[in-house]
């Protein structure tokens, strides 16, 4: 039966003032410490009244200038940047391999066994030259071409190998937008932490404290039935006539404890 009594019952808030110097100071102290977090660095900071957006839509448009010397050569932003200008990736040629003046032509037949339909059939073979074996095979580069015409309208052109350094443009941030509802989250978390500090002073006040048995009589009373029924008979109150023997406090229906 005590567990089912004991289950159905009701707290209710009691206000008791304390007037002591030391548990004064110490709330203060706790709550000026977390408004002072939420302030500085939530709001201030972290900014939590915004929402933020990282997916930045923007487009690059590249363009390098200058001229520059290579091989006796004076060279232009055509000729050393590729492409010459426009997206976000861009590479500065640093060194080159040109071959002049090539034209089609015709050329005797290579030997039965080099020839070949398909890459798979063409293994790196070993060849004499340069005085030394080298084995070749399929290479890979940043080639390109700059064809010209002569006067009789024969195609001739100038085979490019080049070699060079690699830019690649990346663009992102990060906004922040205002918004109402994580400035009400964030602003109501900041009033709820504010109650941390009663709950530290309530602890020092109950088992710190010189008279933490006078504020635990003060703030925790138990009342039944029973007892308000012969309180109740015994002396009966009129409000014209209801006086109680603790020093009021200014605050209304709040008790006070002074040191």
């Amino acid at each position: 039966m005590n567990c089912i009594s004991d289950f159905f019952t009701y707290e209710t808030t009691k206000s008791v003032v304390v007037k002591s110097w030391t548990i004064g100071i110490i709330n203060r102290a706790v709550q000026l410490l977390i408004i002072s977090y939420f302030v500085g660095w939530v709001f201030l900071y972290e900014k939590a009244y915004q929402v933020r957006d990282t997916a930045i839509e923007s487009s690059v448009v590249t363009k390098v200038k200058g001229f520059g010397r290579y091989a006796n050569r004076v060279m232009d932003v055509s000729d050393y940047v590729t492409p010459p200008q426009g997206t976000s990736v861009f590479v500065i040629i640093t060194k080159m391999i040109v071959t002049e003046n090539q034209t089609q032509g015709f050329c005797p037949e290579s030997e039965e066994k080099y020839r070949c339909a398909s890459d798979s059939q063409c293994g790196p073979q070993r060849y004499p030259g340069g005085g030394k074996q080298q084995e070749v095979g399929r290479d890979f580069g940043l080639q390109f071409a700059k064809y010209y015409k002569t006067e009789n309208g024969s195609e001739y052109r100038t085979l490019l190998k080049a070699f060079g350094i690699r830019f690649d443009v990346l663009v992102y941030g990060n906004a922040g937008k205002f918004n109402i509802i994580p400035t009400i989250i964030s602003s109501v978390a900041a009033f709820t932490s504010v109650g941390v500090g009663t709950v530290l002073c309530d602890i020092i006040l109950l088992n710190f404290l010189k008279g933490a048995d006078q504020y635990k009589a003060k703030k925790f009373e138990e009342v039944n039935e029973t007892t308000l029924k012969v309180a109740a008979s015994a002396n009966p109150v009129y409000p014209s006539d209801q006086t109680t023997e603790e020093k009021q406090s200014t605050d209304s229906g709040a008790y006070s404890i002074g040191h």
